[in-house]
């Protein structure tokens, strides 16, 4: 599953897939076409003619310009009744790969995350969830997180691409940290972040860390779990999970919630 995770209504969820998937059939007939042409400029010709065609069998489908469907299918996301600022919305939510992501702290918290509340498979990437069973596990998960003591773990590992290329003094590192320092005043609109070089926390706050323990990450390199509080503890997290609980509640409220369907980006 992706990183993002979207609600849709259709009136016609077979249909809408089958107008889509003529669309592309007929699009990758076309471009097959171009193979074994050298010529720039025909090829440029062959991709202006193809355009016109493509443009031409979307709009007889019902589908817009990128080939989705948009006659039998309406994407729902509106701002949160709730959480209105909240980067989450209704029929909208960020699930993230990285280690800050709701579903990696959820399941560091042993917490159901996304994928536990709507039981998505994982060789599906849209879907209608059992509305009702989500509403129950979502409840389950807000109730688990406002218990939880607000801790995080970050783990810090060397540089899986250049392995050999790290600081190997007191001094050296305290190099690279100044030199971040430095890029600070550059932008100051990022302050936490990540690179090469490892993991900054450069805002007034910084990091407030309760324990290193030493470890081995999930590549069995030796790394340092860092125990850690966040400024507003979980604060980000339970309105996010309050968000999902209202977008479910949004199409349980409705006469028609088997026509909605979540999509997992790739």
């Amino acid at each position: 599953m992706g990183l993002d995770v979207y609600l849709s209504h259709y009136s016609d969820f077979k249909k809408s897939k089958q107008h889509e998937k003529e669309y592309n059939d007929y699009s990758n007939m076309l471009y097959d076409t171009l193979e074994g042409i050298e010529d720039e400029n025909l090829i440029k010709k062959a991709k202006s003619g193809i355009s016109k065609k493509l443009s031409k069998k979307a709009k007889d489908l019902g589908l817009d310009k990128w080939g989705e469907d948009i006659t039998y299918s309406t994407d729902i996301q509106k701002n949160s009744v709730l959480h209105p600022g909240h980067i989450f919305k209704i029929g909208y939510f960020r699930s993230s790969y990285n280690n800050n992501g709701i579903n990696s702290i959820l399941r560091t918290l042993k917490i159901p995350d996304l994928y536990d509340i709507f039981e998505s498979g994982d060789d599906e990437y849209e879907f209608c969830p059992d509305w009702n069973k989500s509403l129950e596990v979502v409840q389950e998960s807000i109730r688990l997180l406002k218990k939880d003591k607000g801790y995080s773990v970050e783990t810090i590992s060397a540089n899986m691409f250049s392995p050999d290329d790290v600081p190997l003094t007191p001094t050296a590192a305290l190099e690279i940290f100044n030199n971040e320092l430095k890029e600070k005043h550059k932008n100051k609109q990022i302050l936490s972040y990540s690179n090469r070089d490892g993991e900054f926390y450069l805002h007034n706050g910084g990091l407030r860390v309760y324990g290193m323990i030493p470890g081995k990450d999930q590549l069995e390199r030796p790394c340092t779990f860092i125990i850690y509080k966040m400024k507003n503890g979980n604060k980000f997290y339970l309105q996010a999970l309050e968000i999902v609980k209202e977008t479910i509640e949004y199409v349980l409220a409705k006469s028609n919630p088997q026509e909605y369907y979540l999509n997992w980006s790739s």
